[in-house]
């Protein structure tokens, strides 16, 4: 697989990690960063890592690690759990214009709410 082509599977993938979310849960969804004057509640999603194995040619098989922080205020903390549990059901299978099963699933609270973790695959 080139690296255009990873890239642009990398964007459908988070395209459709945000689709499933704003489906779900209807609060604001951002890309890479929080903003400092951000809407809480609210989603950010980005790509944590990234691993590619060589295949037969030129093609490769690509493991992409979603990282989805769920940014709430004090009052929505004690949800936290809920929201957690929820991602589970939400974020196992997701799609856009490709498919994409997720596996390798876990979630922590921080200080701002939850992280979540999901690793999908594609080649």
């Amino acid at each position: 697989m080139m690296e255009m082509e990873q890239t642009s599977i990398q964007n459908l993938l988070k395209q459709a990690v945000c689709k499933v979310l704003h489906q779900m849960f209807a609060i604001p969804i951002y890309m890479e960063e929080v903003p400092q004057k951000a809407k809480v509640p609210c989603f950010c999603v980005m790509v944590k890592e990234t691993k590619k194995q060589p295949l037969l040619g030129r093609r490769f098989w690509v493991d992409s690690c979603i990282c989805v922080e769920y940014r709430a205020d004090a009052e929505k903390q004690k949800m936290v759990s809920d929201v957690g549990e929820r991602l589970y059901d939400v974020l196992w299978f997701v799609e856009d214009v490709e498919q994409f099963q997720g596996r390798n699933m876990t979630h922590k609270q921080t200080e701002y709410g939850l992280q979540f973790e999901v690793w999908y695959g594609y080649g």
